[in-house]
């Protein structure tokens, strides 16, 4: 005779709901049941062999079961087709997963519509062609001979060059941008909290009601711990977010920007070497590769992590600093994921609960398109082909599936499996040392975004601190200028310690050898009652309530145990001298630093 499948049951049903199981083998038969009124079910006469159990109910959605049937021992294993690792024993409680839907649910309206990333590079440029350019003055006579010879033709009347807002009228401004084109896709995303919402509403509402048409709206996040050892359980934690995270594709956060900026203040294909200063004059020169110079009263350098402007004022730092971390990426469509059960989560994968060696992240971008991103540890920057990374890197496919077949992660394979080679995205991950100052020649050059602080993506605050940054600067030189260092000094005493602290706790997650070690030390000193695992957990709820409370406390939390203005003072101290002694072990990108004699 042969064995039966028992001891299944299902919950919660719903009195007089008709429950059918389908039992499925490798050439297709099929055996079919249905559940009594209390979800318990048998299947008889059920030959040796390997079956994928289905459940149909009108009410729930069942996970899918693999079964492993044998003659002596009947039914030897139940496991999760989804995931092998996880195990079930007897008596077999199927929960549901989620409910049935028969219909697309409509997308919920929220005002505080809007994004994340570790990229601030475009964005500040975007915001500064909008709210920072139109007040820099320019001196008309050279603006036009500038212009003129960008152009090839003559100077066009001055009245044609300005663009200014309502309440500071005359002001001229030119944007900048290395690539030879706006607009362009990277395969990721940003998220914004609370501080970023507010810096973008304060410098502009339209910002924030035209990125709402494209957000994601993130409720919660859930962290699932995979061990690559069978033997040890998987784990999984869920997260309300206090504050909710938007997210939305990078592309169409730069087409938001980009249509509020003027196209003819725009100077696409302009690679910047550096600047030198005619400081009698009151003037920079801002030297650019196979293109004519352009002067000007204030410079703003918004080019990232490999900035030239930064290297020009700050020719002894070591540049970019490798994080340890090498990042695939990519955003796909998957056409309803925006409104499916789920899609307001923010997915981690890790294959250690600490010192993990691969991490996946899988968040709905908005609009029906799907981000991931797999994170692996490397002891120095490793790509799949060439030195540099990139879009549709040959072979970075294959080896991001390799390690992840290894893991027997087969749902994330299924992401990546599903996403062209081309939409795939390769980097190494660097970060800059924080700066005690963002200005050079007496206030006419600064920095912002990256080039003044990139930082490990971890807390997720590179997009946020751009903002803020656009934000401050605005305020600065709407109230200052034409005075350039009295604009500076309200915005570096606004920005750079803040700024610091949120570039040494990101490092501090980022696991940099004995950086990070040092790092935690600190805290475990100043809270030795304090466990460390615990401290850790405290330390990063404190620090999301510090940066969502953007503007009011910039420089600390009166009275909180983390984040007091003296403890957020005395850990940038100890962060600085840390950073000193690890310096040298640290592994740098090549200077980035050219000549503009």
């Amino acid at each position: 005779m042969l064995p039966a499948v028992d001891g299944f049951n299902l919950v919660p049903l719903k009195p007089g709901s008709a429950t059918e199981l389908l039992l499925t083998n490798a050439a297709g038969e099929q055996i079919r049941t249905f559940a009594d009124s209390n979800g318990w079910f048998t299947l008889h006469d059920v030959a040796p062999g390997t079956y994928v159990l289905t459940t149909t109910n009108p009410m729930f959605v069942y996970p899918e079961l693999q079964l492993d049937i044998t003659s002596k021992a009947g039914l030897a294993r139940a496991m999760y087709l989804v995931n092998k690792q996880q195990m079930m024993v007897q008596p077999f409680i199927i929960r549901p997963v989620a409910l049935a839907q028969y219909y697309e649910l409509r997308k919920p309206l929220d005002l505080w519509s809007f994004i994340k990333s570790p990229y601030g590079l475009m964005i500040g440029f975007m915001l500064f062609g909008i709210f920072v350019f139109p007040m820099l003055k320019v001196d008309p006579d050279e603006y036009k001979e500038a212009m003129a010879q960008l152009k090839g033709q003559q100077p066009a009347d001055s009245s044609s060059q300005q663009l200014g807002l309502g309440h500071m009228p005359g002001l001229n401004w030119l944007l900048v941008e290395a690539a030879d084109q706006l607009r362009t896709a990277t395969g990721t995303l940003i998220g914004v909290g609370a501080n970023g919402l507010h810096a973008l509403e304060c410098l502009d509402p339209r910002i924030v009601a035209n990125l709402k048409k494209y957000a994601q709206v993130g409720s919660r996040a859930e962290g699932h711990v995979r061990p690559a050892d069978p033997a040890i359980q998987p784990e999984v934690s869920v997260i309300p977010l206090s504050q909710k995270l938007h997210t939305i594709r990078w592309g169409a956060t730069q087409n938001v920007l980009a249509e509020l900026v003027d196209a003819s203040h725009v100077r696409c294909g302009h690679k910047c070497r550096g600047y030198t200063e005619d400081a009698a004059a009151g003037l920079v020169t801002v030297h650019f590769q196979d293109k004519p110079d352009i002067k000007a009263r204030l410079v703003v350098g918004a080019d990232g992590v490999r900035s030239a402007i930064r290297s020009s004022m700050c020719p002894s730092d070591p540049g970019p600093r490798f994080l340890g971390y090498m990042n695939w990426n990519a955003v796909r469509r998957v056409p309803g994921s925006s409104s499916a059960p789920g899609s307001d989560v923010i997915k981690t994968i890790r294959d250690s609960k600490t010192d993990f060696t691969t991490m996946v992240y899988i968040i709905n971008a908005g609009c029906d398109y799907q981000f991931w991103q797999v994170r692996m540890t490397s002891d120095s920057p490793c790509f799949t082909s060439g030195c540099t990374g990139g879009g549709g890197v040959p072979g970075s496919k294959a080896r991001v599936m390799q390690r992840l077949q290894q893991l027997g992660w087969a749902d994330i394979m299924q992401e990546v499996a599903a996403t062209d080679e081309s939409a795939i995205y390769e980097r190494a991950m660097w970060d800059r040392l924080p700066l005690p100052s963002w200005s050079a020649a007496g206030g006419r050059v600064l920095l912002l975004g990256d080039a003044a602080h990139a930082m490990y993506a971890g807390p997720g605050q590179g997009a946020r601190t751009a903002f803020e940054d656009a934000h401050q600067l605005y305020l600065a030189i709407k109230q200052h200028w034409p005075h350039p260092a009295a604009a500076a000094g309200q915005y570096e005493d606004a920005r750079v310690h803040r700024a610091s602290i949120i570039q040494n706790h990101a490092a501090a997650m980022a696991n940099l050898g004995g950086l990070s070690g040092d790092m935690n030390a600190f805290w475990q000193q100043l809270h030795p009652d304090t466990p460390d695992a615990v401290g850790r957990s405290e330390r990063f709820r404190e620090f999301q309530v510090w940066l969502n409370s953007y503007p009011e406390t910039v420089h600390g939390l009166p009275g909180a145990k983390y984040t007091s203005p003296e403890h957020l003072r005395a850990f940038v101290k100890h962060c600085a001298a840390a950073t000193s002694k690890h310096r040298d072990s640290q592994q740098y990108m090549p200077s980035t630093n050219t000549s503009c004699a």
